[in-house]
């Protein structure tokens, strides 16, 4: 059957992609659709394995990041100066439909063209967080407000960022789809196998970068208090690098703790599957985070939760269903819930269950149907 959306040329301004093996998925769905679609990025990680050449992306190698502060949990607030020779390409594309990533230099250029090319512009907005929305940044707000005016339909993962739309930008409701996009695709871990582990050890895991911001100063405070109560059935492995990478090994040698906590360095994207589903519990602390894509990832391996109440992604995340949200400074309440997990192996059983059953509703392919269904409307109103 012929797909009549195959000739509408689409193009997506994402001026960094520097960690966004997240949207790779989505890509690859928006593309099978809408065949003449083409990525513009400023930093490019490369494909994930299994991705390759399934869309196109095309580097545009002048894009500057500008660090100008920090956010109170220690999160980097930047400015990302696009390559303006980017204006050149959109005056000369065909493109019926834009898709970008917030409000960068980029997304005026698309405004600026709109009126002359008559495009629909779409804003993937991941979601609200403290680090993404600056709301103490007057002028950045005002420029949105005015920028988003502009905007035909965002789609967002989470409740939060719906909320920062209309809220603080004013956007009108029927304006902002809800919906998880960024969902990984569980065929990206193939050929996983089970770590091994000590027997009738509790094993817990982490990935992320390490820093405050994403709360590994509480994570090992907490393993600490389960030490220190006399709790030893359990192991934490942490996977990832950071500015915070020294102080967790001072931290782990003085408190004696290098027989029950592991350090990983980074690893290739696939390669985490064996991890993912070598641990019982995942544990997600971040003090802010936008949406929090690793944590979907361990529900897909049936791995239930404890969720941080700062990050997006804790809307999915059902207190005693699927996981526990907790206060990422409550360290005692923290530990207490490690501490049922231990005490009643059944409990990772059931809730990731229900962890597998809440985060298998949301996928890619059903995220790019709802933006063919808005391109539809809109290309025949």
């Amino acid at each position: 059957m012929k797909n009549r959306y195959e000739n509408i040329v689409c193009i997506w301004l994402l001026p960094t992609l520097s960690r966004g093996y997240y949207l790779q998925s989505l890509f690859k769905e928006f593309t099978k659709l809408f065949q003449k679609t083409t990525i513009y990025t400023g930093i490019w990680p490369g494909y994930i394995s299994g991705y390759e050449n399934s869309f196109k992306v095309i580097v545009m190698r002048k894009t500057k990041i500008f660090k100008i502060g920090k956010t109170q949990y220690g999160n980097p607030v930047v400015i990302t100066l696009p390559d303006i020779s980017m204006l050149f390409k959109l005056i000369k594309s065909e493109a019926k439909v834009v898709l970008t990533n917030t409000f960068t230099l980029w997304t005026l250029f698309a405004i600026i063209l709109k009126p002359l090319k008559n495009w629909i512009i779409i804003d993937i907005y991941s979601g609200s967080a403290p680090l993404a929305d600056l709301k103490n940044y007057r002028i950045r707000t005002y420029s949105r407000r005015i920028m988003s005016k502009f905007i035909d339909l965002y789609l967002t993962n989470s409740n939060g960022g719906k909320s920062y739309l209309m809220s603080v930008l004013k956007q009108n409701k029927d304006k902002i789809l809800v919906y998880p996009y960024q969902i990984p695709d569980k065929e990206l871990f193939k050929h996983y196998t089970k770590i091994k582990t000590k027997a009738n050890t509790h094993k817990f895991l982490y990935v992320g970068r390490f820093e405050r911001a994403k709360g590994i100063d509480t994570l090992l405070k907490v393993v600490n208090h389960l030490y220190k109560d006399g709790y030893y059935d359990w192991s934490l492995e942490i996977i990832g690098d950071g500015s915070e990478r020294d102080n967790i090994l001072i931290f782990i040698n003085e408190n004696s703790l290098s027989s029950h906590v592991k350090v990983y360095n980074w690893m290739k994207y696939n390669d985490l599957g064996d991890h993912f589903i070598g641990c019982d519990v995942f544990v997600f602390l971040s003090r802010e985070d936008i949406w929090g894509m690793v944590v979907a990832e361990a529900m897909l391996f049936k791995k239930p939760i404890i969720c941080s109440s700062g990050a997006g992604i804790s809307e999915l995340v059902k207190d005693e269903y699927n996981g526990f949200i907790v206060d990422p400074e409550n360290i005692c309440y923290i530990a207490d819930v490690f501490k049922k997990f231990i005490e009643n192996r059944q409990l990772s059983r059931l809730m990731g269950n229900n962890a597998y059953s809440t985060i298998s509703q949301f996928t890619a392919e059903k995220a790019v149907l709802l933006l063919r269904d808005f391109i539809n409307i809109k290309m025949n109103s």
